[in-house]
Formats: C-alpha cells, sequence, structure tokens
C-alpha cells in the first residue's frame, strides 16, 4: 500500500603526482584506483597489511583489500603531497571515498591525528576513527550492487606521515577488529576513487527563485517545477546504521528546495505506509515519523550534528 504521508513547504530566515607549486594552490586532491593508480596528489602505499588488488567492479576498474596470494591485506593506506597537507598544516579536510556497494559488511577510516597531550596513549592518535562517535566509525553495505560515495569529515588533522608506510591515512576493511580477532560476515572492500578537499563537498544545488513562492501545500509554483529533486530512497541514506529500511514503501521522499533574498523554502514528498507519530510529548516530536532539516551557520558538517545547528522537524 502506498499512503502519500504530506506534501509541504515552510519557510525559515537565511542566515546571512602534481607539480609542488599546483598541488599547494588546489583545495582537492585524488587518487584513481585500477591496475594502474591515477595519482593527483594521493599516493598509494603498500606496507605491511596493506596489500591490494586489482579488480572490475560494476564496469569499472579499482582495488580491493583483498590481497594477492602470500601478502597479507585488510588495509588501504594513502599518503597526501607534503604540500598540500603536512605537519598540522591544515585542520580540516574531508575525504570522499568511492567504493562498490557489495554484501552487507562496513569499512571505516582512520587518520593521523593532532597529537592530543591529555592521551595516555599518544601512538594511537595516527589512528584516529573519522565519525568514530556513530557506530565506531563503520560504514555499512547494503549490497546494492552499485558505486556509491561517502565522505567522511577529518578534524584536528595532523597528516605527519606517522602510518606504516608513512602513509596519512588508511581504509581499514575490519576484517580484524581492534582486538586483532576475526569479525564475522566481514569481507573486503572494493574502491575505485579517493578524494581530499579542504573545502567541504557541496552535495546539492539549491536555485534561486525570483517568483514567489505560494506556502499552500501544493508543488505547482515556477520554483518548485524547476527546482533539483533530492531523492531519499535507499538504506545507504539512513543515518542509522546498520539500518532497518525494508523499501520505498517503508520511507521515500522527493524533497525541494528553493531560496530568495528573504526566504528559505523546503518541499516534502513523503511515502510511508505506516504512520507513526508521538504527540504525548511535544519534545519527542522528532521520535516518530517526519523529516528534520539541520541549518548551521557556521558550515560544519551537518553529520556531525553541531550544538549550533538548528533543527527543524516537520510531522504528518
Amino acid at each position: 500500500m502506498k499512503l502519500t504521508l504530506f506534501r509541504c513547504a515552510i519557510l525559515g530566515m537565511l542566515a546571512s603526482g602534481t607539480p609542488w607549486g599546483q598541488v599547494l594552490a588546489q583545495d582537492s586532491v585524488s587518487i584513481t584506483l585500477g591496475a594502474n593508480n591515477v595519482q593527483t596528489g594521493v599516493t598509494m602505499k603498500t606496507p605491511d597489511g596493506g596489500a591490494t588488488t586489482a579488480v572490475t567492479a560494476g564496469g569499472s576498474a579499482a582495488r580491493s583489500t583483498a590481497p594477492p596470494a602470500g601478502q597479507t591485506g585488510q588495509f588501504m593506506y594513502f599518503a597526501t603531497d607534503p604540500a598540500f597537507a603536512n605537519n598540522g598544516s591544515v585542520s580540516n579536510l574531508w575525504v570522499t571515498v568511492e567504493y562498490f556497494d557489495q554484501g552487507t559488511d562496513a569499512f571505516r577510516l582512520e587518520y593521523d591525528a593532532q597529537p592530543d597531550p591529555a592521551n595516555p596513549n599518544p601512538d594511537v592518535d595516527a589512528y584516529t576513527v573519522s565519525n568514530g562517535a556513530v557506530n565506531n566509525g563503520l560504514i555499512y553495505k547494503y549490497n546494492t550492487m552499485q558505486w556509491l560515495s561517502y565522505t567522511f569529515v577529518l578534524n584536528n588533522v595532523y597528516f605527519g606521515k606517522r602510518q606504516p608506510g608513512e602513509s596519512d591515512f588508511r581504509i581499514n576493511d575490519w576484517t580484524i577488529d581492534n582486538n586483532g580477532n576475526p569479525v564475522d560476515g566481514e569481507g573486503p572492500d572494493i574502491i575505485r576513487k579517493v578524494t581530499v578537499s579542504k573545502t567541504e563537498p557541496t552535495a546539492f544545488h539549491i536555485k534561486y527563485t525570483s517568483t514567489p513562492v505560494k506556502v499552500d501545500g501544493v508543488l505547482d509554483d515556477v520554483a518548485w517545477q524547476s527546482a533539483q529533486t533530492f531523492l531519499l530512497n535507499s538504506a545507504a541514506q539512513d543515518v542509522i546504521r546498520p539500518s532497518k529500511w525494508t523499501g520505498t514503501n517503508d520511507y521515500s521522499a522527493a524533497v525541494r528546495f528553493a531560496w530568495d533574498t528573504n526566504y528559505l523554502y523546503a518541499a516534502f514528498d513523503v511515502t510511508d505506509d505506516v504512520i507513526r507519530i508521538s504527540l504525548d510529548d511535544p519534545t519527542q516530536a522528532w521520535n516518530g515519523d517526519g523529516a528534520e532539516i539541520f541549518s548551521d551557520s557556521t558550515k560544519r558538517i551537518p553529520r556531525a550534528r553541531p550544538t549550533s545547528s538548528i533543527p527543524i522537524s516537520i510531522g504528518p
């Protein structure tokens, strides 16, 4: 059964291998993986535990954390050109990993962070887990057999080449846990590109509208017809991992945004087969079916849920 949960619009006030010199000036560097890696400011390293195999998946050349016979794997090690980031010259970085979504296991990213004077074991600073406060930093796969991407947020970056092979960061396929024990159900991961950016990647473009938007829940305005549509329709988009999402009838949405000189507009067209809402406690309205928008004037990544973010909740 398909049930259109709601159509709505809301208003909110708008908050006011490259030459050294070229790498220094760039906002991003990358490596494209395959039998012959294309390295543009990012180099793959192969210390013990970092052997990888060239593969083809989903029609693309890539590399797998599965090692060749007689070698050891689990990790993909990378180093950035020192002219791009070195010994704390950059505080924050964003690392976008393009991976083949095969299997239902997980991986994470570990990087060389600034030394922490309060840390009783400073050796672990070089293996700081990105997004470590959530799900142990693990990004789960959902066996869609498609190429997907995930952007990791790296704070307090050091990048002093303190990981094996003089590396700055590594992808851990989590086949072995922190205690050296095999993890049930875990397997190798397939990666085709890694991009390191000094600026937060822009995921979506919100168009400006010069025509007024009528806030009436009907999406026939010119602004909505020309707006880019963002689809929420896969388990990989769920912030809860591993996801309990069962399909587009369970929850899916077409989301549109627009803006003018005074307002930010948002429209959601949501499908949910079973509506669950919390009415007893108004402060728990978010803890049910609905949608949330987080606005943060400090430009920090929404995934981090900073205290400076302003949530707007929309329910049926």
